[in-house]
């Protein structure tokens, strides 16, 4: 699991990318910030770091997840999706 963050420094705005992990992310923002990004796949938040305010947009990433079979049968591996939204696939 993978959390890339957005860092916009409001005063100047100096924009910073990083990326996170679990442990990372729990350590610097916090559990609450980390359990609402996967609940809701994203979120945002302020922090104050040397007399300057940050904007962090944080987004949650699943990591890539194989098939089973996939790997037996060396086709493309299926990848999980980091949308929360549905897709209906119709048949006609």
């Amino acid at each position: 699991m993978k959390f890339k963050c957005v860092f916009i420094n409001k005063r100047t705005n100096k924009i910073i990318n990083k990326d996170f992990t679990v442990d990372q992310i729990d350590k610097y923002m916090g559990e609450y910030i980390k359990d609402r990004a996967i609940k809701r796949g994203h979120t945002t938040t302020t922090v104050v770091k040397r007399g300057d305010n940050w904007k962090v947009t944080i987004t949650y990433s699943k990591s890539v997840s194989l098939d089973s079979r996939a790997v037996r049968n060396k086709t493309a591996p299926i990848r999980a999706s980091n949308q929360s939204s549905k897709s209906v696939l119709l048949i006609l």
